[in-house]
């Protein structure tokens, strides 16, 4: 266990956290807002529909026209009067229909921003599982180091010297388990006949011997043409 890397990942946890929760309250205002613009279109929507209702039932009862006085209108010509009342429905319904299609995007814009809320929510809890995770594996690794449950190596490594580190509480997580029992066995086997070697006299013949041996292995053999002459 690299224990600079497991500081290193509970930081960014951390850090990725506190980002993702800002994200979400941005997220959950965006959705705060886009509902009340959404209920101030509807409300405004519904009062132009009464408006052109208004309209319609003013200039179909008794040639009334929104805006004008009965004189005024009585002065208009009938062709003026009917294009007064034509472009007043045009421009109200256009105004509805503008509003509805606010409110539709409104209505885009809360699923998506409760989308994102959603979403970032959840990545700030895997952030919190992580630094909670993290943090654990220090606090076992710092507790382990102090009991003497694991050494550190001359290459910087730790491994466990104890068959059950931290009182039986299972081995810390990403630190080497150390040796088996069967491999701790095979090891005081291997040591025990290194000693035994080293303490027994040894077997070689002494150096007159040697020399004599290579002084032979050196003379050179006599010729067998000889022996037939």
């Amino acid at each position: 266990m690299n224990r600079h890397t497991a500081e290193v990942r509970k930081l960014t946890a951390a850090e990725l956290g506190k980002g993702f929760n800002e994200k979400q309250k941005e997220a959950e205002e965006t959705q705060l807002r886009q509902t009340g613009a959404k209920q101030a279109l509807e409300a405004a929507a519904k009062a132009n529909v009464e408006l052109l209702a208004q309209i319609k039932h003013l200039w179909k009862n008794d040639a009334h026209i929104e805006g004008f006085t009965k004189e005024e209108v009585e002065a208009m010509g009938a062709d003026v009067q009917r294009k007064i009342v034509e472009g007043q429905i045009k421009w109200v319904q256009r105004a509805i229909g503008t509003m509805d299609a606010m409110v539709i995007n409104c209505d885009k814009a809360i699923i998506v921003a409760v989308g994102k809320a959603q979403a970032f929510r959840d990545a700030e809890k895997a952030a919190k599982d992580i630094f909670s995770a993290e943090q654990a594996k220090l606090q076992a690794f710092d507790e382990a180091l102090a009991s003497g449950a694991i050494v550190q190596q001359v290459d910087g490594s730790y491994v466990h010297v104890t068959g059950e580190p931290r009182g039986g509480a299972g081995p810390v997580v990403g630190v080497h388990p150390g040796l088996t029992q069967k491999q701790r066995r095979l090891e005081e086997e291997r040591a025990e006949r290194e000693a035994q070697s080293a303490q027994e006299p040894s077997q070689e013949p002494p150096a007159a011997e040697h020399e004599e041996a290579g002084e032979a292995r050196l003379r050179p053999k006599k010729s067998s043409r000889k022996k037939r002459e």
